[in-house]
């Protein structure tokens, strides 16, 4: 899969794709292809190992889109630990939906 079509399942930018695979969340293999992006492949398998990592986990930007709040209010209720990160990727904390409600 290219870097683009990853992006598209994922629903995210193909910066972003670039950046879990930096971060080695996601695996690659090279190959020939012309242009840089092309020399990146990226397995169904590596796709759904990283999917399985963070299944049901929200972002600062969902759990107020959920509570109906502003993420200054979620970022309060860390601070005061009212609510717990439970993983930090590329300077964002995921937050579980059980911890939410």
């Amino acid at each position: 899969m290219t870097i683009p079509e990853v992006a598209k399942r994922l629903g995210c930018s193909n910066n972003t794709v670039y950046k879990y695979i930096k971060a080695g969340q996601i695996k690659v293999t090279r190959n020939d292809g012309g242009h840089p992006a092309n020399k990146i492949d990226v397995s169904e398998e590596s796709l759904q190992d990283f999917n399985s990592i963070m299944p049901d986990l929200l972002t600062k930007e969902d759990v107020a889109k959920l509570k109906g709040v502003s993420c200054r209010t979620v970022e309060s209720w860390v601070l005061k630990g009212k609510l717990k990160p439970v993983a930090k990727f590329l300077k964002k904390n995921y937050y579980r939906k059980e911890d939410v409600k």
